[in-house]
């Protein structure tokens, strides 16, 4: 089984929080073009289902967990379904 590179062998999980909260710092920068943070996640990822990865399943969530409590921290930050981010890319209001 493909494992994905976030969280392979060759990256932990703090350091793929880590790397998702400096994606997030960067983009937020003055001068940034504002453009959407897009974050996919494979759902298979963090399942219990899914034995294919060297980190334990806690420690994959909870790098999610511990990304997603530091977003919200930050009032510009939304979530929304790409759905949601394609219809709000057609019409684009500010935030």
């Amino acid at each position: 089984m493909a494992s994905s590179p976030a969280v392979s062998s060759r990256i932990s999980a703090s350091a793929f929080e880590n790397s998702l909260k400096w994606a997030l710092d960067l983009r937020l920068q003055n001068g940034d073009n504002r453009a959407p943070l897009i974050i996919g996640i494979h759902s298979d990822t963090y399942s219990s289902e899914n034995t294919g990865y060297p980190q334990p399943l806690a420690e994959r969530r909870l790098a999610i967990e511990h990304f997603l409590d530091y977003a919200l921290t930050k009032p510009q930050v939304r979530f929304g379904t790409a759905k949601q981010l394609i219809q709000w890319m057609c019409s684009p209001t500010p935030l």
